[in-house]
């Protein structure tokens, strides 16, 4: 597998500012203001440094303010040399070794100060490496000299605070020369910066800007935080002197100032002398979490705390550089083991380690054990003390895996390795979690939708529907996209139940990896709307209905209509797609009644068809009249059974059933009153003539400009029908036509207008015995005639993105419907309708500029129906042509209306071009023909349209 190598670096909270930005104290010895202003003047090896710069950007005339001045010219403050308690501090201890003529050391002298040195029994098992640190106090440094000397590390100073009271930031002169320098020679480096920062929000600013300087350059040792007061002459002096912080506060700030280092992905280490660490600071707080480097001037030092690196002098002399220079001894051993390392899975392909930090610790590395294998493989390294987490998002199989980590020392001779943590496990499975939340959704007569709750780390879903001829479920769908969180099934058979179930998946290295099939669902599509809805039969007190029965229906529900609610109530409910017909019993003698029907399908819910339409049936008076002279009345159906009474000619009787006898002869059972007695019994139908009842479904068939054509129902017992319509003269209906015959069941009435509204009846009679008998009234039917055709379209006004359309009013009509011709379906659809008569123009807004567009007109009437009136002759209008911009950086202009046409020439974003016309592609695309001006030349040719922005 490839190691990843990352540093881990944390954002510095952006409300913490440098408190006051000062210059670099930049007049060494050596060096004129001048010579130094040249070195600082670009970044750390030729980067951009914007902290560098806006803090180091003036050179000042003098070090004054240098804490380190007072040390470096033999002053050091109090707490480097031993026996400070007493305020007397000795300067020499030991036997003394002599160097060489220049009076210089080596390490082969085991120090570099000529003196023998004991070091504390806790580091008999480690290397004892020698370093030194450097500042710009040391002038030029011969780097060869002094990597000869068999020196292992120097820490070079990168820059101070000023310990005057407005703690300007100052980079060291010789940082960026010194790093160039060591780094060339293989020696291994670290940095501090000089503190004098007195609260926690000073050590981020310092810190931040400590960062800004070393930015660029790769460390094998920490980045330090010097922490030591200031000193001249008289003693101790300065800003963090005079804070007189407690040991509290002190801490709170070195603790920051290390935190914000190690919070960028390095290492940090704090550097104070023994009188420090014993009485200003926490020491036994700080050495857990970072590497303490002592400076306690002493051939033996007395102090308790942990400490990984000891400053013994600041006399030590070594060739390459001048004078006196901090001497320094390393404690080499090997990192702490990497303890509490702990795993967790964050998704399907990622785990997260997390362990304790180790103090000091350059970074570490991370090693895997994938399923199925009996060793480790480096998997990563973090770079960092305080980088103790790692995201492996590589797992691209599921199984057991398992992880150590190591911290290491970066040295240039080579890493120096703690022991591995123990180990620490994860398990992945890569099959998402059961889909929950599939829930029905819309249902028509051809679709069914449902959805579900989305599956966190899915690919996508696939759906699954239960196929009756397989016995099983079958996938039917699936959904790549792991928000899509529904589907729709269609083109599916009305009325037929279905079940589905669903199940999420994950894609890892190209394999699908399954979740579990959520719980089941049944749903069903919608039955088709009922049709031929009808009464087959009606008596006085009930109506029988049929209608066209429902393949793949579940059942039926009738409706009645309510008029006392104005809603409509469920009569009744029943299984079988087959029982097509209805008994509504119980009903009021010669009443008007309307129903509904739809069908059902059962499929977990009812899924219920749209309702047919209303239908409208009375039942019946149910009477006759005796057509005989004389008729006998008897007591069953049939001669053979006893008269009860006779009736004459012309008496009415009402119908109380009818029943056919053994001979196939239809009786009828009657009731009627004579001589002030009620009678009942039977009469064979030859001798009884029905009455008509109200004639019924009248209904508008068509109409015409100048006529209107209405038809109804048969009438049982009807030997004719009379028509009747409403003349707005008297206010009264007025008889228009007779018409003879049982089947005379439509009438044209051919006098009419255009444009008007007529009201018609009808009622039914029979003619028994050269006697009229005559029907109730049918309901009124309504009829509007056609308007006449709209004429006198024109475009009244154009512009480039509308066309101003008018046309003659017609008086009579309700309102007008306006069309426009479509060039891609090549039909012409309505784009508006206008209600009232005297609406006679209309704007069509919209529109592209500089092109064609064709319309029609006609006018409405509504008046029960609505009719239309013929069409207008067809208006061809144009829009003008506009000034629109460039909106692509680079648009080509083609011969003609699509890609697959030669360029003309390219335009970029901001060319002017005028529309002059455009055209639709076969592909449906709207291109614009522009023409336009570029270097002097003029071009015509198509462009796309969404690339272009009207004026």
């Amino acid at each position: 597998m490839a190691i990843k190598r990352f540093r881990i670096t944390a954002s510095i909270a952006a409300a913490i500012f440098f408190f006051s930005i000062g210059h670099i104290n930049a007049q060494a010895k050596e060096e004129t203001s001048i010579e130094i202003a040249e070195k600082n003047s670009v970044g750390i090896q030729g980067e951009e440094n914007p902290i560098y710069e806006e803090k180091a950007s003036e050179a000042a005339s003098s070090q004054e303010d240098d804490p380190q001045s007072g040390r470096a010219s033999g002053y050091p403050s109090k707490g480097f040399y031993d026996e400070y308690e007493d305020g007397n501090e000795a300067h020499d201890n030991g036997p003394v070794y002599y160097g060489d003529d220049q009076g210089n050391y080596s390490i082969a002298n085991g120090s570099l100060t000529g003196l023998s040195y004991i070091h504390n029994s806790r580091y008999n098992n480690s290397e004892i490496l020698h370093g030194i640190d450097v500042s710009q106090h040391q002038s030029t440094i011969n780097w060869d000299a002094v990597k000869n000397s068999g020196i292992d590390f120097v820490i070079l100073r990168a820059g101070y605070r000023g310990y005057g009271s407005s703690g300007s930031y100052n980079a060291d002169i010789r940082f960026k020369e010194n790093i160039q320098a060591a780094k060339a020679r293989g020696i291994d480096v670290g940095a501090y910066f000089f503190s004098q920062a007195i609260s926690q929000e000073e050590a981020v600013a310092e810190a931040e800007y400590f960062l800004g300087l070393v930015k660029g350059y790769e460390f094998e040792l920490p980045l330090v935080m010097d922490f030591e007061y200031a000193s001249n002459s008289s003693g101790n002096t300065g800003r963090l002197y005079e804070a007189n912080l407690s040991r509290d506060e002190a801490t709170a700030v070195v603790d920051t100032f290390c935190d914000t280092i190690e919070a960028n992905g390095y290492t940090a280490m704090i550097y104070a002398n023994r009188y420090m660490l014993e009485n200003k600071l926490q020491a036994n707080e700080l050495q857990e979490e970072y590497p303490i480097w002592l400076a306690n001037y002493t051939t033996k030092t007395g102090y308790q705390g942990e400490y990984d690196y000891w400053q013994y002098a600041e006399t030590g002399r070594i060739a390459g550089v001048k004078g006196n220079v901090d001497s320094n001894f390393r404690y080499l051993s090997s990192p702490e083991k990497v303890k509490n390392l702990k795993s967790s899975v964050k998704n399907s392909t990622t785990a997260e380690i997390r362990w304790d930090k180790v103090p000091g610790a350059y970074g570490y590395e991370i090693y895997r054990k994938d399923p199925g294998k009996n060793s480790y493989s480096k998997l990563a390294e973090v770079i960092g003390a305080a980088s103790t987490s790692f995201v492996d998002d590589s797992l691209s199989s599921g199984g057991e895996f398992s992880y150590k980590v190591r911290a290491y020392y970066n040295l240039s001779s080579g890493n120096n390795y703690g022991s591995f943590s123990e180990e620490a496990m994860v398990t992945l499975n890569h099959a998402p979690v059961q889909v929950k939340g599939l829930t029905v959704g819309k249902s028509t007569i051809n679709s069914l939708s449902f959805s579900w709750n989305k599956v966190s780390g899915a690919t996508g879903y696939e759906i699954y529907s239960y196929d009756l001829s397989k016995e099983d479920y079958t996938k039917i769908a699936t959904i790549k996209n792991p928000d899509t969180l529904s589907y729709t099934h269609k083109g599916l058979p009305s009325g037929t139940a279905y079940k589905y179930k669903i199940r999420a998946y994950k894609t890892v290295g190209g394999k699908n990896y399954y979740g579990k099939f959520s719980s089941a669902i049944t749903m069903a599509t919608r039955a088709t709307k009922v049709t031929g809805l009808k009464f087959s039969s009606a008596t006085k007190n009930s109506v029988t209905l049929t209608w066209k029965k429902q393949t793949g229906g579940t059942g039926y529900r009738v409706y009645r209509y309510d008029e006392e609610t104005g809603k409509y109530i469920t009569l009744a409910t029943f299984n079988g797609a087959s029982k097509n017909s209805y008994t509504d019993k119980g009903l009021e003698v010669g009443t008007k009644y309307k129903y509904k029907v739809r069908a059902y399908k059962k499929g977990g819910d009812y899924y219920y068809g749209e309702p047919s339409d209303e239908y409208a049936v009375y039942t019946t008076t149910s009477k006759g009249i005796i057509s005989a002279t004389s008729l006998n009345i008897r007591k069953g159906a049939g001669t053979n059974h006893a008269v009860v009474t006779s009736a004459s000619r012309y008496q009415e009787a009402a119908i109380l059933s009818k029943v056919r006898n053994s001979k196939g002869e239809l009786w009828y059972q009657i009731k009627f009153s004579k001589g002030g007695k009620s009678y009942t019994g039977y009469v064979l139908d030859t001798y009884f003539k029905l009455r008509p009842d109200k004639v019924q479904e009248v209904k508008v068939q068509e109409s015409t400009t100048s006529s209107a054509t209405i038809n109804w129902r048969v009438m049982e017992g009807a030997t004719g029908y009379v028509v009747y319509r409403y003349d707005t003269s008297v206010k009264e209906y007025k008889k228009i036509a007779t018409l003879k015959g049982k089947g005379k069941t439509s009438y044209t009435d051919k006098t009419l207008s255009a444009g008007q509204g007529y009201k018609y009846k009808v009622r039914g009679y029979s003619n028994i015995v050269n006697k009229n008998y005559y029907g109730s009234y049918s309901d009124v039917v309504s009829v509007a005639t056609k308007p006449s055709k709209v004429s006198g379209l024109k475009m009244s006004a154009a512009g480039a993105s509308a066309v101003k359309l008018t046309w003659k009013k017609i008086s009579s009509a309700t309102g007008y419907q306006v069309y426009r011709y479509n060039s891609v379906s090549k039909k012409y659809e309505r784009i508006v309708t206008l209600s009232g008569a005297d609406k006679n123009t209309y704007t069509d807004k919209g529109l592209k500029p500089a092109t064609t567009y064709k319309y029609k007109v006609r006018a409405y009437k509504k008046y029960g129906n609505t009719a239309y009136g013929s069409y207008s002759s067809e208006l061809t209008a144009a829009t003008k042509s506009a000034t629109a911009t460039v909106t692509a950086n680079v648009l080509n202009v083609r011969s003609g209306a699509s890609t697959s046409h030669s360029v003309v020439t390219s335009v970029s974003k901001g060319q002017k071009v005028t529309v002059v016309g455009s055209a639709v592609n076969s592909a449906g695309e709207t291109w614009y023909k522009v023409k336009f001006t570029k270097d002097g030349k003029g071009y015509s040719g198509y462009v796309i349209e969404r690339y272009l922005k009207m004026s």
